[in-house]
């Protein structure tokens, strides 16, 4: 039985089929305003949570999500564990981002 509970998650692996869920922070299908250390931006999460729009006074970039919660394209990257930070070529230009109301 063991066997065959890792053969199943290992196929569903190599096919693409694993589940990736919410991430902390973002809403998915609505654009939503985050007050930040910096700049602020707005952001959607697309609905299969692969990947988050984000639009700051500079422009719009996709950005493709990638290990620890973090989504990044472009030069940019934005961090959502352990409070949420975006990037650019490496330097923050915006920290302690929270959730406008």
């Amino acid at each position: 039985m063991k066997r065959s509970i890792v053969v199943i998650a290992a196929v569903a692996s190599l096919s693409g089929c694993t589940t990736i869920g919410p991430v902390a922070g973002l809403e998915s299908s609505s654009l939503v305003r985050y007050d930040c250390e910096g700049q602020g931006f707005s952001a959607r999460v697309a609905e299969d949570f692969t990947s988050v729009r984000v639009r700051t006074h500079e422009g719009s970039v996709n950005l493709n999500r990638g290990e620890d919660d973090a989504f990044a394209g472009d030069g940019w990257k934005l961090t959502t564990r352990g409070g949420m930070e975006l990037a650019h070529k490496d330097k923050i230009v915006a920290k302690n981002c929270k959730k406008q109301s």
